[in-house]
């Protein structure tokens, strides 16, 4: 597959490269993320085991909100070396170095969702008021012989949620790179930013996705240990995607704003023709 004069490989190729030198401490970030998220898992597991489901919960939860500025530290780094910039396996836990860039971190990981849960909500409410309308109660649906109706409800409305929540998903997906390149906007501003660039594709961003698919299958059974190679390598790949697009979309402005300019000339030389006339 390509990104229009690029083929996935290559740039998977390239980002291998530009790493290379830097691994040690990208595989030493990438492990403290492994670490940290071991412990959570361990924590729910033996809750789990003594029947507190309900504080395994919440222990997943705050796993979540806890383990993804770390993720996004281990981008950062990625940009970093990127950028010709010095790393540490300690930048991995930068986001925990204040209160601000913590409550950034989070709202990075939050926003994204809560945009995506406003563009599901008319799915919902319109599914509801037609299931409503058509009769159809809960119970209906929650039978074991529901009707006709109800079962359309239900598939209209997980086809909506789902197709709606891959299409914003997507739109968001370079927002944590966006805020790697640019650590000084905000994440509101990197999500405008991410919308621009995945104008014409998100398609193939979701292919490019896929096709990490087969590593993404070897973390079972490697129990987890291949993300500390293959986190720093996804990161890589994927900001070679997002630089790839704005060079891409840099020279798409350029050869817009040089047309503009051909034909302002053009228009101005028309009117000393007519001028003199």
């Amino acid at each position: 597959m390509e990104v229009k004069n690029v083929k996935f490989s290559e740039l998977k190729s390239n980002a291998l490269e530009t790493i290379k030198p830097h691994k040690k401490t990208l595989y030493k970030g990438a492990g403290i993320f492994l670490f940290v998220t071991a412990i959570f898992m361990l924590a729910s597991i033996i809750l789990t085991a003594n029947n507190h489901d309900a504080a395994a919960d919440n222990i997943d939860a705050i796993r979540d909100l806890l383990i993804y500025p770390i993720i996004l530290a281990n981008i950062a780094m990625v940009a970093k070396v990127y950028k010709g910039e010095t790393i540490k396996a300690s930048d991995a836990l930068e986001n925990y170095s204040s209160l601000k860039r913590f409550g950034k971190a989070l709202w990075a990981y939050i926003l994204p969702a809560l945009y995506i849960l406003l563009w599901t909500l008319p799915v919902i409410i319109i599914t509801l008021v037609i299931t409503a309308i058509a009769g159809i109660s809960f119970d209906d649906i929650n039978s074991f012989a529901p009707s006709v109706g109800a079962i359309c409800s239900v598939v209209v409305l997980v086809i909506g949620v789902v197709g709606i929540s891959i299409v914003k998903g997507l739109q968001y997906a370079l927002n944590p790179y966006i805020l790697g390149d640019n650590p000084d906007i905000s994440v509101n501003e990197s999500i405008t930013l991410s919308k621009e660039l995945m104008k014409g594709y998100k398609r193939k961003f979701f292919l490019f996705g896929l096709s990490f698919i087969g590593w993404a299958l070897l973390i079972l059974p490697t129990l987890g240990l291949i993300l500390i190679w293959l986190l720093p390598y996804c990161a890589a790949a994927t900001y070679e995607f997002y630089n790839h697009i704005k060079r891409e979309k840099a020279e798409e402005n350029k050869a817009v704003s040089d047309n503009e300019t051909v034909n302002t000339d053009e228009n101005a030389k028309a009117d000393e023709t007519t001028d003199a006339e």
